[in-house]
């Protein structure tokens, strides 16, 4: 597959970076600079909280209807809308004197001379309000029959889902002179409990409910052969759509070189408009003699011991095998590299 390029204003951050702006991320998600009732940039801010839509039960809803499916999604960004807004009425009320860390001591932006008795508000104001969505290659499948890693009209419809989010939240902004963004949602534990959910009411549907977790926000499926350059072009143009957070994975077998990694990184940079990127490898070694260990082993090499531990990429961040969820723990299984063996390297945990 060699997908259409999009330049969609690659350079996304510059207008940041132009105005001493430095544009980063905390973990993998949180990612906000621009800002409607202050100062403009990360510092001292975030997302005061997600809510993420159901992406693949519209789709499934929609029962292949392009026009039922839009209406679908605009009641329930309406619907994330309300929620949201219903939060902020209740978290309006806490008081500085109720947060005495990370308001008490300043470090929120909208903390500034606010009393122990003052509504943290202007902190709330100087935040976002995220609404997220995952599942986006489900919800194609369900939509077209293929997802946006397979076929190019599905990736365009894809970018089209997006962008509609992202436009609902701009416009929000404006009606409410609060921050809002569109946010690629990690789902740690939402990508097992909605198909469940959606199992049980739709049944085993092929490509949409018959796995054991949703993919991750706008990723292409973990487990579709596809190689680095089209993955990192494929889900770039979501990054300056998800202007609450995003991240792109490139697997790769094995513990891969330096020249590797920079290899990767140099062409995400000088072809796309990714603004975040991970390279996952699956990290081993043992407990007991601390050895490396660089293949599927159950034993290690010096010493024999079983005392073998794994660390693996969960979302954004690096965690023990063990401590997967379900969900997630469904997806690695799943995970086939992108560089030109793509093996599986999580299959016999």
């Amino acid at each position: 597959m060699n997908p259409t390029f999009m330049n969609i204003d690659a350079d996304f951050n510059l207008n940041y970076y132009k105005r001493g702006i430095l544009p980063a991320t905390m973990g993998c998600r949180t990612y906000i600079c621009s800002n409607i009732n202050g100062p403009e940039g990360p510092a001292r801010r975030g997302n005061n909280a997600p809510t993420t839509i159901n992406l693949p039960r519209l789709g499934i809803e929609a029962h292949r209807d392009l026009d039922t499916f839009w209406s679908l999604l605009d009641e329930r960004l309406n619907d994330a809308k309300a929620s949201l807004l219903h939060r902020y009425s209740i978290l309006q009320h806490l008081k500085l004197k109720d947060l005495p860390f990370v308001a008490g001591e300043g470090l929120m932006l909208g903390s500034e001379g606010l009393g122990p008795n003052d509504s943290i508000e202007p902190i709330l104001k100087n935040g976002s309000w995220a609404i997220g969505f995952i599942g986006l290659a489900e919800t194609l499948v369900a939509l077209t029959g293929k997802h946006h890693g397979e076929s190019e009209t599905s990736r365009h419809l894809g970018y089209d889902i997006i962008q509609h989010i992202r436009d609902f939240t701009d416009k929000t902004t404006e009606e409410t002179h609060m921050n809002w963004s569109c946010y690629a949602t990690p789902a740690e534990g939402l990508s097992g409990k909605f198909v469940v959910q959606d199992r049980q009411k739709f049944g085993i549907i092929p490509g949409i409910t018959d796995k054991d977790y949703y993919t991750n926000s706008f990723h292409v499926p973990v487990g579709y052969t596809i190689s680095i350059p089209d993955k990192i072009q494929v889900e770039a143009p979501f990054h300056k759509m998800c202007n609450g957070g995003h991240i792109s994975y490139i697997e790769v077998d094995g513990y891969p070189t330096p020249q590797t990694i920079e290899k990767i990184i140099n062409y995400a940079y000088d072809t796309s408009n990714i603004s975040y990127i991970g390279i996952n490898f699956h990290l081993r070694y043992c407990k007991d003699c601390g050895t490396s260990i660089n293949e599927q082993s159950h034993i290690c090499p010096k010493c024999n011991s079983r005392n073998i531990q794994g660390i693996s990429r969960v979302t954004g961040y690096l965690s023990l095998d063990e401590r997967f969820g379900a969900g997630k723990a469904a997806e690695r299984h799943d995970r086939l590299s992108h560089d030109g063996s793509h093996t599986n390297t999580y299959s016999n945990l």
